[in-house]
């Protein structure tokens, strides 16, 4: 008997269109989404759900998965000065067979068993120039993120399905688990501190000041002493969380198409060879989109064709898409204001150190006044004199003003600013010029105590 299918559309239980599907017209549709950022390229993931009458066979699709393998060690330096970048998303780098099998096994409940994998049909898979096309953008927007320039050492692209077996509440089940898979691996060489963008060396700099780092104000030269040292470390490194062998140390090869029916290959481990040691930086991974199904074996044959014309029809929403690039460009947009607030902050105190030395003078020269003055009144106002002197002393010589924040702590700020605020922790900073609008406070949970 032929199916009647139907071009159904997805809606969350919150409401959220999430996109559509060709589905049998009796399959019933769902999903949902989460809200959390996973890392700066993925500010939300929904997925897609329909399933048939009886319960007995599932379709899934999930949007984006990346996730960033930080390798170099100063690079995990360098991205911890972003304030706001989110951690989320770094993880270790997973073979593309263990990376879905865990996807698999999470969805079924159930420890599975690889059978077979052939070519998947979706979108993606037909177009490898749209797939390397996204993956050329995730690349594009992580090094907005970091403010740097890479290198792409290699890169890769492919849409495959993946046939798992296995058992549950004692039934022979089998799982369709499909992926297009992207992954790019990246270097910034060994110099790379030398590319750093205006934005990045002002934030280095701002980031020097706020911890008290001493030594030049010329943060080129620190950087220059410190890839020197790198330079003459780099030999007693261990390497040996970098690339060892596996799929991703022959992204340059061409993936060669295997038929559905045909059992994976047993194929000999290659010898490492220097290709699969070489060193690189960052790694980039995961998946543009996800797609299973869950059904008894018995199901199979005929559950197959309808997976295949939901993985072919598959459309995800347009909103989601610009909600997903106006979530991204307002995280990077914070991201540069601050990098700029931080600049100021830094400015400033540049600014007091200057100026300190003579209002010291000053200082000093009418403390001493009010001191020989104190020396004739009565012990009361020589006490109060000098708490005042001691306070006055105090202020000028630091060049600051006091303020009292919202947990009613006294904190100083430097004289040279204009306006204070402070943040939801209770941290405190002085921007001079003018104050900042009330939209860029809510956005960095600022508020002004001053």
């Amino acid at each position: 008997m032929t199916k009647a299918y139907e071009n159904k559309t997805f809606v969350s239980s919150g409401g959220t269109v999430l996109g559509s599907a060709v589905v049998p017209a009796d399959f019933s549709t769902g999903g949902g989404i989460d809200e959390s950022w996973q890392g700066e390229m993925v500010p939300f993931k929904a997925t897609m759900n329909a399933g048939n009458p009886g319960g007995t066979v599932f379709l899934r699709s999930t949007s984006k998965d990346v996730h960033t393998d930080l390798r170099n060690p100063l690079l995990k330096t360098v991205a911890a000065l972003v304030a706001v970048h989110t951690e989320a998303g770094y993880d270790r780098y997973t073979e593309p067979e263990e990376y879905i099998r865990a996807w698999a096994e999470n969805w079924a409940g159930v420890p599975l068993k690889l059978d077979a994998v052939c070519d998947l049909p979706s979108a993606l898979g037909g177009d490898r120039e749209l797939a390397r096309g996204l993956l050329e953008n995730d690349k594009n927007l992580y090094d907005q993120f970091l403010e740097m320039n890479s290198g792409v050492d290699a890169e890769q692209c492919f849409s495959s399905l993946y046939r798992f077996t296995g058992q549950q509440q004692g039934a022979d089940i089998v799982v369709l688990a499909g992926m297009d898979w992207q992954c790019a691996r990246l270097t910034y060489g060994p110099a790379f501190l030398n590319n750093f963008s205006d934005e990045m060396k002002k934030l280095y700099a701002a980031a020097r000041e706020k911890l008290g780092l001493k030594g030049d104000s010329d943060y080129l030269g620190k950087a220059k002493e410190g890839i020197q040292q790198f330079k003459e470390t780099a030999s007693k490194m261990t390497f040996s969380d970098y690339m060892k062998g596996g799929i991703l140390a022959k992204m340059k090869e061409q993936k060669k198409p295997a038929a559905l029916a045909v059992e994976k290959e047993n194929q000999a481990v290659a010898p490492v060879s220097p290709e699969r040691e070489k060193r690189c930086d960052l790694v980039l991974w995961g998946s543009q989109r996800r797609y299973g199904c869950l059904m008894l074996a018995n199901e199979e044959a005929e559950a197959t064709p309808v997976f295949l014309n939901f993985v072919r029809s598959v459309s995800p929403d347009g909103g989601l898409d610009s909600r997903e690039s106006n979530a991204i460009n307002r995280k990077f947009s914070q991201i540069r204001q601050q990098a700029s607030m931080n600049m100021n902050i830094a400015m400033q105190k540049t600014a007091q150190l200057r100026a300190m030395q003579a209002r010291t003078s000053q200082m000093i020269a009418r403390n001493a006044d009010q001191a020989r003055e104190g020396l004739a009144d009565s012990w009361k106002r020589k006490m109060a004199s000098d708490d005042h002197i001691s306070q006055g002393y105090h202020e000028a010589a630091m060049g600051v003003n006091s303020y009292t924040n919202s947990y009613g702590q006294n904190v100083e700020v430097g004289v040279a600013a204009d306006h204070v605020y402070e943040n939801q922790y209770g941290d405190v900073y002085g921007v001079s010029g003018n104050a900042l609008d009330q939209e860029t406070l809510n956005d960095l949970n600022w508020k002004k105590i001053g």
